[in-house]
């Protein structure tokens, strides 16, 4: 049925879990608890609205180019697909955003968003049981909360999300993630209560929240509080950056607690890794080693291998500076014969995998032609034909003659003609 609703504030009392926010609105922890929370939804202009399978979407009349936004969800089936365009009244809108809680704790186990939506609301699926979630690549901003309190394991974000609000997915069972270089800003708590034990965050993050990736261990065997995190059970370890550093970034042990204020929470043996080329000592305001916002640092190499025309590609390496790097399977060519790696792309200096490495390096192949057998004249043994050894870059002599039969051809004619003439002449002679 289509309805006309005028300016309103919606709550919402469905929530059977509560969210409580980081401590202090700046830090991370997850309450598990029995209460509700009520959402009030921002008010609108007068707007139309009509519930379609299930879901109730909401557009103002007159701006049909603002699309509509999904505003609730019934409870039914547990797996949703949500459609890119919906008809209300005579006009069809394009789906363009998820409301403020509009999926919230309705059990369901997966979600996929039409590549015209652009924002995902504040706790728009909070509380739900989603195991998967399928995002387009027109997605960029997600809210507060948005996938907070589900069940993702893994997570694949598309390169067009550049927001990443605070708790946006905290409290899930996450091992691994990384991020894409879209992503510029995360906000405070938005991975808390995970199981990450590694982090790849895009070239592009310049704004890191207090308490961001803090607090990752099972909370569901040792509990969801500040003192049941410790150095014992935390899980991440390994935090890679592949650009430069962020502009804005929680140090460890800062914040409102210790605990759990840095932005990947406390230090607890992790380990920041991160380009050389942004090391302090190559660019100005870059990162510092040994350590760098009170975490362990350390820069990494980038070793490349130039295959010089021949051989499949060789995967670059990464090695933290200072280090050698390790020898890899040796190319292989058709027509040539590997030499082995060099520092030069002329192949004269050879290279030592034995080298410690100060800086990005790349490492040339060397190669030479491989010896060519000419092709053995039917019935003649191989054996008594002659090779020729091709050098790389030498081209052969002319001789006026591309076929070596006929020169075999030639050279029996003029030894038969000299036979003749000879016999001639002893003819006449007698």
């Amino acid at each position: 049925m289509l309805t006309r609703t005028t300016p309103s504030a919606r709550a919402d009392g469905r929530m059977g879990r509560s969210l409580a926010r980081l401590a202090s609105a700046l830090t991370a922890a997850l309450l598990l608890g029995a209460g509700s929370v009520a959402f009030a939804a921002p008010a609108h202009a007068e707007t139309v609205s009509d519930t379609i399978g299930g879901m109730t979407f909401e557009a103002d009349g007159s701006d049909v180019a603002a699309g509509a936004i999904v505003t609730g969800y019934t409870p039914g089936p547990l797996s949703v697909t949500i459609p890119a365009t919906v008809i209300l009244g005579t006009t069809r809108y394009a789906v363009t955003a998820i409301g403020y809680s509009a999926f919230a704790d309705t059990a369901l186990t997966s979600v996929t968003i039409p590549d015209s939506v652009t924002r995902i609301g504040d706790f728009a699926f909070v509380g739900n049981a989603l195991t998967s979630i399928t995002l387009a690549d027109s997605v960029t901003t997600i809210g507060e909360g948005a996938f907070s309190h589900n069940a993702l394991t893994t997570l694949s974000l598309p390169d067009s999300v550049t927001t990443i609000g605070p708790t946006a997915f905290a409290a899930n069972r996450l091992t691994s993630l990384t991020l894409p270089d879209s992503v510029t800003t995360i906000g405070e708590g938005a991975f808390v209560l995970n199981l990450l034990s590694s982090l790849r965050l895009g070239s592009s993050v310049a704004s890191i929240g207090a308490g961001a990736f803090t607090g990752n261990y099972d909370y569901l065997t040792n509990g969801a509080s500040e003192s049941a995190f410790t150095a014992a059970n935390a899980t991440l370890k390994s935090v890679v950056f592949t650009g430069a550093p962020p502009a804005t970034a929680t140090a460890a042990g800062a914040g409102p607690t210790p605990q759990i204020g840095g932005s990947f929470g406390p230090e607890f043996g992790l380990v920041v890794s991160y380009p050389w080329a942004f090391d302090e000592t190559q660019t100005a305001h870059g990162f510092t080693a040994p350590t760098w916002k009170g975490y362990a640092s350390q820069a990494v190499v980038a070793v490349n291998f130039d295959l010089n025309g021949f051989g499949a590609a060789v995967a670059a390496q990464s090695v933290v500076v200072n280090s050698p790097t390790t020898e890899p399977s040796a190319p292989v060519s058709s027509t040539h014969t590997f030499t082995g790696w060099f520092t030069d792309a002329a192949a004269t200096d050879a290279f030592s995998f034995a080298t410690t490495l100060t800086g990005d390096t790349t490492l040339y192949a060397g190669w030479t032609q491989k010896t060519a057998v000419v092709p053995p004249t039917p019935g003649r043994p191989t054996s008594d034909y002659p090779t020729t050894a091709l050098q790389p870059n030498v081209a052969l002599a002319a001789t006026g003659t591309a076929n070596p039969g006929v020169l075999l051809s030639a050279a029996f004619a003029a030894l038969l003609l000299g036979g003749l003439l000879i016999a001639r002449r002893r003819i006449r002679a007698t």
